[in-house]
């Protein structure tokens, strides 16, 4: 994995995804939502993948409140795999549209998901 920068975007083993604020002559990671000071051994062992653009982050499974346009309704969607009938290319998107046609307003990611929704039924 290559260094980590301030700035950059972070998306950890639990879910979590965080930008780093600050990194101290120590070495210690500060975050922008977490109060937690993380070691650079605590890093490398818990983050997945790091990017200054957070739609890099995103994975299948994810939950995305976004828009298309300034004048379209917000909408809530799953992020999936499709195929584009043209060039035949994978890409992660939202009721089709590609990451980057939608203007991302928040991000839950499937670990969250999983980890704090309730199951309805037996």
């Amino acid at each position: 994995m290559s260094e980590i920068e301030i700035g950059e975007y972070v998306r950890t083993k639990a879910g979590n995804i965080d930008k780093i604020k600050e990194i101290t002559n120590e070495n210690i990671y500060l975050f922008e939502k977490s109060i937690i000071r993380y070691t650079e051994e605590n890093i490398k062992n818990m983050v997945v993948k790091h990017s200054k653009n957070q739609k890099e982050l995103i994975q299948e499974g994810d939950i995305l409140e976004y828009e298309i346009n300034k004048i379209s309704f917000t909408k809530i969607g799953e992020v999936k795999k499709y195929k584009d009938a043209r060039s035949s290319k994978i890409y992660l998107g939202v009721e089709g549209f590609n990451l980057e046609q939608i203007a991302i307003l928040r991000i839950l990611t499937k670990e969250k998901f999983e980890e704090e929704s309730y199951k309805v039924g037996d």
